[in-house]
């Protein structure tokens, strides 16, 4: 994803494993590993700005993310999601809003090979094997990852009674705060993250919430368009 000063690159990778029943299995479903390749901040500064971003994706995004699809044995066995986010030129603001958009658009680009599973009750584990032959078409070996329900976050800042979205960095540094809202393509909310030390007024939350309702449904609405038109053109080749 390229903006006229931010520049992101987003991967992902499939995988199989045992679910750990001492952890908490929608919260492990998708790990995202963020590092920055060109940053003047020091290690202290940047390793603050990873934190922030993991814990906004974590708390907006992986929680909406479709998971029945990962599914392989119920309790036992799942696909799980590794999210690789390189932040390779940063300079405007609403760096979370890009990176969410980046994200949906890699975890709909995902694919990976279907499989069978069985019991092997000498080993006691279950075993997956690659779904091939000639009985089985080729597009029924493959596992398509569905982004359509993923919400994208929108950055809305408050500063002396005044709104904004789509901000600038040196806009973000003087508002007083900002509210980072998921929003799927329904135009549900689906998390809010503030970030900034002061309050926001009640009477102005649902603007806030409306705002970024609108924005984020046309920007949902384009890329969908955009997913489409892959597709097809995929599809031709």
């Amino acid at each position: 994803l390229a903006d006229q000063s931010v520049d992101i690159l987003v991967g992902t990778k499939a995988e199989i494993r045992q679910i750990n029943p001492n952890v908490v299995h929608e919260e492990s479903l998708v790990n995202y590993s963020i590092r920055f390749l060109h940053d003047a901040s020091s290690g202290r500064e940047q390793e603050r700005k990873i934190l922030n971003i993991r814990k906004c994706l974590e708390k907006l995004i992986t929680p909406a993310i479709p998971k029945e699809q990962f599914n392989l044995v119920e309790g036992k066995l799942s696909y799980y999601l590794n999210v690789d986010i390189v932040i390779m030129n940063d300079e405007s603001g609403s760096l979370i809003d890009f990176i969410s958009l980046a994200v949906r658009a890699a975890i709909n680009s995902t694919r990976t090979a279907k499989v069978s599973v069985v019991y092997n009750q000498l080993k006691e584990k279950y075993e997956t094997t690659l779904l091939s032959g000639e009985e089985v078409d080729f597009d029924d070996q493959i596992l398509k990852f569905n982004a359509r329900d993923v919400p994208i976050i929108v950055s809305v800042g408050y500063a002396a009674d005044n709104i904004l979205v789509d901000m600038l960095r040196t806009e973000e540094l003087s508002v007083d705060s900002i509210m980072q809202c998921a929003i799927d393509a329904e135009g549900k909310l689906c998390g809010v993250y503030k970030a900034g030390a002061c309050g926001v007024p009640l009477s102005k939350i649902q603007d806030i919430f409306s705002l970024a309702k609108l924005v984020a449904v046309k920007l949902i609405e384009k890329q969908n368009e955009a997913f489409e038109t892959l597709a097809i053109s995929s599809w031709l080749v």
